[in-house]
């Protein structure tokens, strides 16, 4: 946010230049800037600031957040669930939220070509014969990965985490101390997602709360089955049953272990499900507005 301040006291813009940012606080150092604002929300980043910086970080955060809303001429979010979260902030405040509008994220398929699921395992160092559950995305506190460190070493099935972030070295820890059969990745080039997804037979989220996370359009592309927490609009990509399962604490032993067994009669639903969302439907939308 420093950098931004500083950049956008020196840059010169163009009046037709249209400012886009992926944080509301992000824009306000553009605030008295002419130039056309938006801002698309993936989530609450506020909801993260309270979590991970506490309640006086927060209420300073909520402020920049609430001053980059105020500027933006148009409020892009991803999911409905992280919508009705704003209106509930910001009801007192129409201005606000008159400038919402609900699209979801797209995704483009050109790295997807050639992707087959034996080469992606030979490559990466898998055995056919291995059950693998993959997580893709940020390691941090409210994506609950302790916990599906913790359910895959229960089942006894292989964990691939590809990422990185501010919990690594605790998860590190933490699966070292459980004996976990899980491998750390790292941060993969997005060029190479699809891939490495080709490697696994299904994909978790367990997360706390989310938006609509990209990678898991990118998981049913190669026709992983997902298994997530009800958070976000994630329901709306995982249909019970037909592209994987929706489940809480008490039965996502369950339900795992069902994909497991015959992850591939998931694969065609799954494809079908990403095509909905495929980038030259969903970048028009954004064009429009």
């Amino acid at each position: 946010l420093k950098n931004l301040f500083q950049i956008a006291s020196r840059i010169k813009l163009d009046d037709d230049v249209i400012i886009h940012a992926q944080r509301p606080d992000w824009l306000v150092p553009f605030s008295t800037k002419k130039n056309k604002k938006i801002v698309t929300l993936h989530g609450s980043h506020l909801k993260n600031v309270y979590l991970k910086k506490g309640f006086l970080i927060g209420k300073i955060y909520s402020k920049l957040e609430k001053k980059g809303l105020e500027v933006a001429d148009k409020i892009i979010s991803v999911s409905e669930e992280n919508t009705t979260f704003y209106y509930g902030m910001y009801k007192k405040y129409p201005e606000i939220y008159k400038k919402f509008v609900i699209i979801p994220i797209g995704i483009n398929l050109d790295g997807l070509k050639s992707i087959n699921k034996n080469e992606s395992r030979k490559k990466y160092g898998f055995k056919k014969s291995d059950k693998i559950v993959i997580y893709v995305g940020r390691l941090e506190k409210e994506k609950n990965l302790k916990f599906l460190i913790k359910l895959c070493h229960d089942i006894k099935v292989k964990l691939l985490i590809v990422g990185d972030g501010r919990e690594k070295a605790i998860l590190k820890e933490f699966a070292r101390i459980l004996g976990s059969n899980t491998i750390f990745y790292g941060e993969t080039d997005n060029k190479n997602v699809y891939e490495i997804l080709g490697c696994a037979d299904v994909f978790a989220l367990t997360s706390l709360y989310e938006g609509l996370p990209t990678v898991l359009l990118e998981a049913l592309a190669v026709g992983l089955p997902i298994i997530s927490t009800n958070v976000g609009d994630v329901n709306k990509l995982v249909v019970n049953g037909k592209t994987g399962f929706i489940v809480n604490g008490t039965n996502i032993h369950s339900r795992l272990k069902l994909i497991l067994k015959n992850p591939s009669k998931y694969r065609m639903n799954c494809i079908n499900k990403s095509k909905e969302f495929l980038w030259d439907k969903i970048g028009g939308k954004i064009i429009d507005q």
